[in-house]
């Protein structure tokens, strides 16, 4: 019979009559049989045995390596409400390999570049730590003119004594930088 699927005569109705449905429901069998392994592996059973984890990951490469090597995409929530209770059932589609292949670099490209911006941020972050609280102000002579002892503006650009409503918001940053600075040199400590 599978000859006569196949075979170049074959019209197209026969292989949505004969074949589909046989692969639809072979797919959602497996479809069903990795939840049933991701359910398993999220289970308190599978985490007091410590095979939780390499379910989970033999599952996410089934799905996100394999399927779609031959143009099944898997989808796992599909949330369908039935009254009170809510089942997640797995969504399956054919599609073109290489269109999923595609996605699949359009979604690598992406985390490498949120990857790089978070490690971009992280440096930043790390750089203004290094700071010392008491000169956090002072370079910013575009806004401020004077500085007390702690090196906070007590006078703006103009010479104008600050507010202070003013004065509080930047006793706020200077004590947040001065807990950064302060961690930064607990750090640094360690770190000899």
């Amino acid at each position: 019979m599978l000859e006569r699927l196949i075979s170049p005569s074959a019209n197209h109705e026969t292989l949505e009559e004969h074949a589909w449905p046989v692969v639809a429901r072979a797919l959602y069998l497996v479809a069903d049989l990795r939840q049933s392994l991701r359910v398993y592996a999220q289970s308190p059973v599978a985490k007091s045995v410590e095979i939780h984890a390499p379910v989970l990951t033999a599952c996410d490469r089934f799905r996100d390596d394999l399927l779609p090597a031959h143009g099944i995409r898997l989808q796992d929530r599909m949330t369908i409400s039935g009254g009170t209770s809510t089942v997640e059932v797995p969504a399956i589609g054919i599609v073109d390999a290489s269109l999923l292949a595609a996605e699949k670099r359009d979604k690598a490209e992406k985390e490498a570049e949120r990857g790089a911006l978070k490690a971009q941020q992280a440096q930043a972050k790390e750089e203004a730590a290094r700071m010392p609280p008491s000169e956090m102000f002072r370079s910013q002579t575009d806004k401020y003119s004077a500085f007390d002892e702690k090196g906070i503006p007590t006078h703006d650009a103009s010479g104008k004594e600050v507010s202070k409503s003013q004065l509080k918001k930047l006793q706020k940053q200077y004590d947040i930088q001065a807990k950064r600075y302060e961690a930064y040199l607990a750090n640094k400590k360690s770190d000899y």
